[in-house]
């Protein structure tokens, strides 16, 4: 089976320790247990407890077709500005850009066949236009939104449109399942996001399965207890997205936790 792939973190995120699990709060037994917990200045100049994690994105090399799951948050300062603009707290520390990471595989973004975006949250969406000859895969559920974010819909911004908007013309809709290639499928579970999808992986070591939001960190897997709070669209999908999991994949990867690469030496999956 003549499959990569390959874990590659763009950007460090922070998030506080009490917000890691839905309905904890920091005297929480789960929540005192919590490795890797530290002072954390955020961005208003605040120091409070919270836990460093990475934005990734992942390279599938199936056969001879390159796919990139996700893109992203895009340009830093950019990001920078418009959540200064939204009085958002927040830490957020660019890592490289996504040419460079490229670059490490001998690809550049011309290269890249398909792009998948799990969701199409800012920090999934940001490097789309970069990737001008990609076919692009998107959960339909979510267009109306990345176009018209309502101000109470977390996550989307309307700074980010043209991310989704400049693509579309070369972009399928994924309303349940679909098979991208020999190896490769996606489905849609929400729970993180009205559409957020799975992808699924078929390798020498299982199905694996980048789980995209839906699951944010190992801890959140292994204790079966979803999150981060504030971060649900809907708790029934959510809840249900970890059956679901359980039955179709043999490994699950979260797409914002440091561990990975504690397990994966320099995020080499398979």
């Amino acid at each position: 089976m003549t499959v990569s792939l390959n874990a590659i973190a763009l950007n460090e995120m922070a998030i506080p320790a009490q917000d890691v699990f839905v309905n904890t709060n920091a005297n929480s037994p789960i929540v005192k247990a919590l490795k890797g917990v530290e002072d954390i200045k955020w961005s208003d100049g605040s120091i409070g407890k919270g836990i460093r994690h990475c934005g990734c994105v992942f390279l599938i090399i199936d056969g001879n077709k390159r796919i990139l799951i996700d893109t992203g948050s895009g340009p830093f300062e950019k990001i920078k500005r418009t959540r200064d603009s939204y009085n958002h707290k927040y830490y957020f520390r660019e890592l490289a850009t996504i040419e460079e990471k490229l670059a490490g595989f001998s690809l550049t973004t011309k290269d890249i066949d398909i792009v998948i975006n799990t969701h199409l949250h800012w920090d999934h969406i940001g490097g789309n236009e970069l990737f001008s000859n990609a076919t692009f895969f998107m959960p339909s559920k979510e267009i109306t939104y990345a176009l018209n974010p309502p101000k109470w819909a977390p996550h989307y911004f309307i700074e980010m449109k043209n991310c989704v908007l400049n693509v579309l013309d070369r972009t399928i809709f994924v309303e349940s399942r679909k098979k991208i290639t020999e190896n490769v499928s996606v489905f849609c579970l929400g729970g993180h996001s009205p559409g957020c999808m799975c992808v699924i992986v078929k390798t020498d070591i299982g199905r694996i399965a980048l789980a995209g939001d839906i699951v944010c960190k190992y801890v959140n897997w292994e204790n079966r207890w979803i999150g981060p709070n504030g971060n649900i669209w809907n708790f029934t999908e959510a809840i249900n997205a970890f059956d679901v999991l359980s039955l179709e994949s043999d490994i699950v990867i979260p797409c914002h936790d440091w561990e990975l690469f504690s397990r994966y030496a320099d995020g080499k999956i398979c």
